[in-house]
C-alpha cells in the first residue's frame, strides 16, 4: 500500500485549524510569529514554514496533531508503533514535525531502513523493505540529533 506524497494544501489547512490556538502555543511572541506565518503562508515554501514552527515547540506539536489528524481523515496507512502512538509512516511532513526517528531492520537484507523510506505495507499493515519488499522488524525510536 503506498503511502501517499505530502501536500502544501494539506499543510495549509492544518495550520488554519491549528489558528486560534496559535497564540497559546506559541506565547509572549505571538505577534511576530504571527506577521512571519503570514508572510510565509503568502510565500509559499513548506520549508520555511516547517522551520518557523520548528523555534516553537508547543506551536510544533500542536501543527503535528493537526496534521496528522487531517491526514488519517483522508488516508488509512496507519502503522501503531511499539510506543502505542499512530504515526503516519513515508509522510515527509509528519516526520519534520516529530521529533523521533523510528526505525525497521530488514532481516533479508541485514540492514535497517528509516521509517520515511518505507512506502510498502503488506496487507497486515506490516512495513516491507524499500529494496528486497520483505516483512521487516520494528527497531524502534530514538530521538532526532539536531
Amino acid at each position: 500500500m503506498p503511502i501517499p506524497p505530502h501536500s502544501s494544501k494539506g499543510l495549509r489547512t492544518a495550520i488554519e485549524r491549528l489558528r486560534s490556538n496559535l497564540p497559546e502555543l506559541v506565547g509572549a511572541n505571538y505577534s511576530a510569529f504571527e506577521a512571519e506565518l503570514d508572510s510565509l503562508l503568502q510565500e509559499g515554501s513548506d520549508d520555511k514554514l516547517l522551520d518557523l514552527f520548528d523555534r516553537y515547540p508547543a506551536a510544533r506539536e500542536g501543527l503535528k496533531g493537526a496534521y496528522l489528524r487531517l491526514i488519517t481523515r483522508r488516508f488509512v496507512n496507519l502503522v501503531v508503533a511499539a510506543s502505542g502512538s499512530y504515526q503516519l509512516l513515508g509522510d515527509p511532513i509528519y516526520h519534520r514535525l516529530d521529533k523521533t526517528l523510528t526505525y525497521y531492520y530488514c532481516t533479508f537484507g541485514q540492514h535497517e531502513v528509516d521509517s520515511k523510506d518505507v512506502l510498502n505495507y503488506d496487507n497486515d499493515l506490516k512495513a516491507l523493505c524499500p529494496i528486497h519488499q520483505e516483512i521487516m522488524i520494528f527497531r524502534g525510536s530514538r530521538k532526532k540529533e539536531k
